[in-house]
């Protein structure tokens, strides 16, 4: 399936000529996502054009539009048209020019979905006391008479924006949606535009805040997020590099916030002689105990350490758990489990081990051997059990697997998507999913600026359906999730993107390297079937 958005530079944004980022735009996550709700590639053409309008776009539709032989034309014009100083247009002109638009696309059997264009705000440079907002909202509404007469799908843009004070405020000059909202307009276009192709109805996510926990010099990646007395705690591993085999690296930070916007440090732990990696706390009583899967640079082999505190401040340890690589511990009644891998060979073998104390360990079951199965994250649902688990043999698509007390046979089916360090919540009925994900297919080898995202998804079935893309680039993902107080979601994860964006997030690009060290974000979210 192919669809078109034609429009101005709302719709080009991330996608300029030669940009590597034309995969971070909205147009291109729109794709991504109607692709896994919808079980087929869906193309999305990007034919948007810097200042332009609807009578610019009419002389070069047979071009940017019909020579795709599209499904599904979305148009969004507007901006431009109601308040360029040199290219603006009538609104009598504007109006009969998306009329003609939706004619011809009509004469060739093309379906339309129009846009409203997002407002214009304070830090636009001609804003003029409200008045170019005045100005735009006739042609917006004129937008909204042209579908109501055609009977034509509206995605009402500017009303999702003027009732969110957090997305007009990342609206980053005045008139064009920053980095950080391209995931948001992606969401709402699918969802949608999705029932319009006979596709299923795409929950909806709601970005209500991206917070910067910690950018440094330092290498710092894979995140955890735990509440404990009424406390906030965040934690990530503290490094130089992704990994040197040859050299004790990691350490692990924990900060604690009582408001999820300041952070402070809590600790910073340390196993000596290991690489200390991918924290995960666990919120026990009176403790909280943190698990890192450590490597010894000498021994060449893993281990799992757990370290606890009874006051979040001074903490116990090092303990060993024993030769595993530990993912999230999980409580069910008094019991705790966790998803627990041996990478030895190509004979990898995924274990359940179970414990009353979160440090003393028992194995029940074997609950995968091969494929390079390793990072599986665990989810309870009464007397039921799902994992998504992480396996690196081609076509390296997650596995999900599936289990009932005593949890001592495990069925494994394999998803439609690569996942990669899997975190996951049951939130308003639905089995909400946070990861690594992929712009194309991964080939195993280095990661690319443009190449991994941070998505949030939901499982269905076997299936896994991309609902979002959080702001992301380079080295991405491994985050936790903590369901809040009024039904949001903290996502902890971790990313590259200001590094390699710059300060304007838009024409600065350099190639990839270490030295892009990746920072630590909070994503507040909500997801509304």
């Amino acid at each position: 399936m192919r669809i078109v958005s034609l429009g101005d530079s709302v719709t080009l944004s991330y996608g300029g000529d030669r940009s590597p980022w034309v995969s971070h735009s909205w147009p291109a996550i729109l794709g991504r996502i109607l692709s896994s709700n919808l079980g087929e590639r869906v193309e999305v053409v990007n034919s948007g054009v810097n200042g332009d309008t609807t009578r610019l776009a009419l002389a070069r539709i047979d071009r940017d539009v019909f020579q795709h032989n599209p499904d599904l034309l979305i148009v969004m014009f507007g901006l431009n048209d109601a308040l360029s100083l040199h290219r603006g247009l009538s609104i009598e002109e504007y109006e009969n020019n998306l009329r003609l638009i939706a004619e011809l696309a009509s004469y060739r059997g093309v379906r339309v979905v129009f846009m409203t264009p997002n407002p214009v705000t304070e830090r636009f440079e001609r804003y003029d006391s409200g008045r170019s907002l005045e100005r735009l909202l006739k042609y917006v509404e004129a937008v909204r008479r042209v579908a109501g007469e055609r009977g034509a799908k509206l995605v009402d843009l500017f009303e999702l924006f003027q009732r969110d004070d957090y997305y007009r405020s990342l609206i980053r000059d005045g008139i064009h949606p920053n980095y950080d909202l391209q995931g948001v307009i992606a969401n709402y276009v699918a969802s949608e535009v999705s029932p319009l192709l006979g596709g299923p109805r795409i929950p909806r996510v709601r970005l209500h805040r991206l917070v910067r926990v910690r950018l440094d010099d330092m290498y710092n990646a894979f995140t955890d997020i735990a509440k404990w007395r009424g406390r906030f705690y965040v934690t990530f591993r503290v490094g130089t590099a992704h990994f040197i085999p040859d050299a004790p690296d990691g350490r692990i930070a924990v900060l604690e916030s009582s408001d999820l916007s300041s952070w402070r440090r809590a600790a910073v732990l340390e196993v000596k002689g290991w690489d200390a990696r991918d924290p995960k706390l666990l919120a026990l009583g009176d403790r909280l105990i943190l698990y890192t899967p450590s490597w010894s640079p000498e021994r060449r082999v893993r281990e799992t350490f757990a370290f606890y505190t009874r006051d979040g401040e001074r903490w116990e340890g090092p303990v060993s758990c024993g030769e595993y690589v530990f993912w999230r511990p999980r409580r069910l009644g008094d019991e705790i489990y966790v998803a627990a891998y041996r990478p030895e060979g190509e004979g990898w073998e995924l274990h359940l081990l179970k414990s009353r104390d979160g440090l003393k360990w028992r194995y029940v079951t074997t609950m995968y051997r091969g494929d390079m199965v390793n990072e599986t994250e665990l989810l309870f649902r009464g007397d039921e059990a799902v994992a998504l688990a992480r396996v690196e043999k081609r076509p390296r698509r997650a596995l999900v697997l599936r289990s009932k007390y005593p949890f001592e046979e495990w069925s494994a089916r394999r998803s439609n998507l690569v996942l990669q360090s899997p975190a996951m919540i049951e939130h308003r009925g639905l089995i909400v999913v946070a990861g690594r994900v992929f712009t194309r297919e991964w080939s195993g080898g280095p990661y690319m600026p443009d190449y991994a995202r941070t998505g949030i998804l939901v499982l269905e079935g076997d299936r896994l359906k991309l609902l979002m893309e959080l702001p992301s680039a380079g080295d991405t993902a491994y985050p936790g999730m903590l369901p809040l107080e009024g039904g949001r979601i903290a996502v902890s994860y971790y990313s590259s993107h200001e590094r390699y964006l710059g300060e304007d997030l838009l024409s600065r690009y350099r190639p990839y390297t270490q030295d892009y060290k990746p920072g630590i974000y909070l994503a507040i979210i909500s997801v509304h079937p």
